[in-house]
């Protein structure tokens, strides 16, 4: 949208909404019908924070971070916190990028996804001035400068190391070192100039590379678990432990000391240690220590587990952090941890999902970012929240009952109600709030949520990473209390889900898995689970096809349809357990496009998208219409609880169909 946005919340926790609306005379011009298409806006406006550190620019402080944006491409947001301004720099490539590097030259590198770049920002400039590509992949994981001051990125999905000169862009891939392992995850300086190499995880190992030699060797046993560290005093430090160079033997004893036994673990802080101040976390409490002092001294605090990350501090003692939407300033001197709206105008984002309630809202969510927008699809006014969970991530669907939503979230298998007309207290998990939990075994809720006939959620889940597996969750929303079923489909993840009434619950299963290839010579497959006979009662191969998703349920006919990999619909009778309206079981649709399908509730027709255009199938009669065509390729869509509108998302616009 064209227009500035103001900031809403509760004072006592920080910036929490952000709302977005037009005027009475731009909205009646803006969405002014074409064809019974009207543009509703570009409502998704979340932030994505990866990655910060400090730098100094004439003679001021900035915190510059990464944001996430896979429209505009990826950011640097310079923030100033004496006069809580900022401004954004967006790159020539990349939708977002977890590693960032301060380098000689008061210049920035960046490491990005999903296009896999090496960018070079030059800070007293303000520009970008060097983009090399990593040939073959697509996230540059982190990067770290070697002893031959070239700097280094591990990436996936290929696990390989490579090696860019930041002065002339000379770029060498030093290949993967354990091809089974799909990344190269971690990339870290050891405080000789060797590069410590963590690959995950079909076989999690660390290997040293030498950049003298070009040599990978692997580290001692006892290193293997250690994934990143911190450079101190000589010392390699990770957790708990130091590492002595060159061998990378344990120190024991520890080169400085431990905060008190009784008040429970600690690690070092791998953010905001630097080579002469190491600073320890112990819960919420941090610590500092340099060489001579004669202990720990206690700093600052946070207020409690997700809280906040702290990213960076200065040589005073501030620490710098960010909370989702939020950044914030703590010190000794001021440890009150407050929150301010990241500021700069936060470019549009498209949306992972669409879900058209029955109070006249659309709902979605960012890809990364665990953030919610909902809009009023009649005013235009827009919300986008804060964080709706202490865990990154995203949200992958939501239902809406009673006027609340409840969402289901990776990365830490969540499902979360929030209720849009209650004060927003997320920070100390009051609303929204996590009601069931199924992580860290599963985390990612590929099959989205469905409401069953009685009123309780369903929702499909793949395993942790590293491992395949699915888990079928069906909760209560008003207690949390929660049925678990592993594996309904066999050690596959599950993604679809539709309840089918009688107590049977229709499945589809895909054979990826987190951080994994995929399962060799195993098809995806179709189920009908029984939950009163706890058993499977029907189940159906889908050889050649990864994914079975997007499930839909007509209870006038008892028909489902759903989709596979390669853009095909298939149509389930549920009650016959046969498939109709293709040949040999085949599909029914061929061609599709888009990211889902929906059913027009009351009108037993499946709709689904191919390119810019909005198609619909008589499930009984197969008749096929056309209804609606927008402006770009549709990715994913929604119908109205009345059957009356349809909902598109075309890149960061999202459109309405309405319907005669």
């Amino acid at each position: 949208m064209k227009r500035r946005a103001f900031l809403t919340g509760g004072a006592t926790y920080g910036a929490a909404l952000l709302t977005t609306g037009v005027s009475a005379a731009a909205a009646d011009d803006e969405r002014k019908a074409a064809n019974g298409v009207r543009h509703l806006g570009q409502p998704c406006r979340a932030r994505n924070i990866h990655a910060g550190v400090l730098v100094e620019d004439a003679g001021r402080e900035w915190f510059v971070i990464t944001n996430t944006n896979e429209n505009a491409n990826v950011e640097l947001i310079f923030i100033d916190a004496k006069t809580d301004t900022g401004h954004v720099y967006r790159a020539p490539a990349g939708s977002g990028a977890w590693a960032l590097k301060k380098l000689p030259g008061n210049r920035l590198a960046i490491g990005t996804y999903y296009d896999g770049m090496f960018l070079i920002f030059d800070v007293p400039t303000r520009k970008w001035v060097r983009q090399v590509k990593f040939p073959g992949e697509d996230y540059i994981w982190q990067v770290a400068l070697g002893s031959d001051g070239r700097l280094y990125g591990g990436t996936y999905p290929g696990g390989r190391l490579g090696a860019l000169d930041v002065d002339t862009g000379a770029f060498e891939d030093l290949g993967a070192p354990t091809p089974e392992n799909k990344y190269l995850r971690w990339t870290t300086s050891l405080p000789d100039g060797r590069i410590h190499c963590n690959l995950q995880f079909e076989r999690p190992q660390s290997l040293i590379f030498d950049p003298e030699t070009k040599q990978f060797t692997p580290a001692p046993e006892h290193f293997n678990a250690v994934t990143k560290g911190a450079i101190w005093n000589g010392y390699y430090l990770h957790g708990n432990k130091a590492y002595r160079m060159p061998d990378l033997a344990v120190s024991d004893p520890l080169p400085f000391p431990a905060p008190p036994a009784d008040a429970g673990a600690w690690a070092v802080d791998i953010n905001l240690t630097d080579e002469k101040t190491l600073v320890l976390r112990q819960g919420t409490d941090f610590y500092e220590y340099r060489v001579g002092d004669p202990g720990l001294t206690k700093t600052v605090r946070l207020r409690a587990r997700g809280s906040g990350g702290l990213f960076a501090r200065n040589a005073g003692g501030q620490c710098y952090g960010i909370r989702g939407q939020d950044y914030f300033v703590i010190s000794p001197a001021k440890p009150k941890q407050e929150l301010r709206r990241i500021p700069g105008e936060a470019a549009p984002r498209g949306t992972h999902f669409l879900y058209a309630d029955d109070q006249g809202r659309l709902w979605g969510g960012p890809t990364f970012g665990q953030t919610l927008f909902y809009m009023d699809i009649k005013t235009g006014k827009t919300v986008n929240t804060g964080v709706v969970s202490d865990d990154g991530g995203e949200v992958y669907g939501v239902e809406v009952l009673d006027g609340v939503c409840y969402a289901v979230a990776y990365a830490g298998g969540e499902v979360i109600r929030f209720d849009p007309a209650e004060p927003w207290n997320q920070l100390n998990h009051v609303n929204p709030k996590t009601i069931a939990r199924v992580g860290p075994d599963y985390i990612r809720p590929q099959a989205g949520v469905r409401v069953g006939p009685e009123g309780r959620l369903y929702s499909g889940w793949l395993a942790k990473y590293g491992e395949y597996g699915g888990l079928l969750l069906i909760t209560d929303p008003k207690t949390g209390k929660s049925e678990q079923v592993n594996d309904p489909l066999g050690p596959h993840g599950l993604s679809g889900v539709q309840p089918v009434g009688d107590g049977l619950v229709l499945l589809g299963s895909t054979i990826y898995g987190n951080g994994l290839g995929v399962q060799k010579d195993t098809p995806s497959r179709l189920g009908l689970f029984d939950l009163n006979a706890k058993k499977l009662v029907y189940s159906h191969d889908f050889p050649g096809s990864a994914s079975l998703g997007s499930f839909v349920f007509d209870p006038a006919t008892g028909i489902a349809a759903f989709t596979a990999v390669g853009g095909k619909l298939y149509l389930f009778d549920v009650n016959w357990r046969a498939f109709v309206g293709g040949a040999n079981d085949g599909p029914a649709i061929e061609g599709l496009t888009g990211y889902n399908i929906v059913m027009l509730p009351g009108k037993s027709r499946v709709v689904y998208a191919i390119g810019d255009t909005l198609h619909a199938r008589g499930l009984r009669t197969g008749a096929t219409a056309t209804l609606a065509t927008l402006p770009a390729k549709i990715e994913s869509i929604s119908a109205a609880p009345d059957g009356a509108a349809l909902y598109a998302a075309c890149g960061v616009d999202v459109y309405e169909a309405r319907l005669g």
